[in-house]
């Protein structure tokens, strides 16, 4: 059963459930990420979160849902902590997002993540070659 969407990130946790997380190369965001250096890395703030904009690939793609997406589209990316902790990205269908998420986000968590606290963030999809979808993450 899957989480089904939530409240669009606000309040859902309060630590990185990923600690140990890599950012795929490290931060590539204009102006050096969104971690202050007045907070020693700590959390990003609204201006950091606005201004996070990234491609990455859907992970753990489930055909029965990509099956329904096309280039263009724009999904809603959410966090689920059940069962497991992780970022999943939903379609749109009448009356609210799919029950089963399309994919997973697994690139550039340690930036997501705490901007999810604070701000809705959508992925456009750029492209779908069956499992290889790649999507433009931003903020809603």
């Amino acid at each position: 059963m899957s989480g089904g969407g939530g409240d669009g990130g606000g309040g859902e946790f309060t630590t990185n459930p990923w600690p140990d997380a890599g950012t795929g190369g490290g931060s590539s965001a204009p102006g050096g990420g969104p971690a202050g250096s007045d907070h020693g890395g700590g959390a990003p703030g609204q201006e950091g979160c606005e201004g996070l904009v990234f491609e990455a690939r859907l992970r753990n793609v489930n055909p029965d849902e990509l099956a329904h997406v096309s280039a263009g589209d724009v999904l809603s990316v959410v966090f689920e902590s059940n069962p497991t902790p992780h970022v999943a990205v939903f379609s749109h269908v009448a009356g609210g997002l799919a029950a089963s998420p399309v994919g997973a986000l697994v690139e550039r968590l340690v930036e997501l993540l705490p901007c999810l606290e604070i701000l809705e963030f959508e992925a456009e999809v750029l492209e779908v070659d069956g499992g290889n979808t790649k999507v433009q993450v931003r903020p809603a």
